[in-house]
């Protein structure tokens, strides 16, 4: 698993606020199972996606093109549901659901 701190720091706080009974869960699988944590992308780089999405998501899609994952797993429809992101990027975008199936 391949992530950005952007993202990773992201996801630690949504923890926080909606599940704070989750973070020794969600502590003990990053301690057992840590991901690969990519440098977050350089302005240039998701200054190129800011056209079709806000700053937020522009970084966040600038760092999983940099990250060349096999997959792009995300809940969020900004990326799932935009076709010409999925074109111009090459990536396979799958929601979380998408990928269990894929893995079974």
């Amino acid at each position: 698993m391949v992530v950005s701190q952007q993202v990773l720091e992201e996801v630690i706080r949504t923890i926080n606020e909606k599940l704070p009974y989750s973070l020794p869960t969600l502590r003990r699988l990053l301690i057992n199972t840590p991901p690969e944590v990519a440098a977050d992308p350089q302005l240039p780089e998701i200054k190129f996606w800011t056209k079709i999405l806000h700053l937020g998501d522009a970084a966040i899609l600038a760092a999983a093109i940099a990250a060349h994952p096999n997959y792009f797993i995300t809940g969020d429809r900004h990326f799932t549901e935009n076709s010409d992101i999925i074109k111009k990027t090459g990536l396979t975008i799958v929601t979380p659901a998408q990928f269990l199936k894929v893995m079974q």
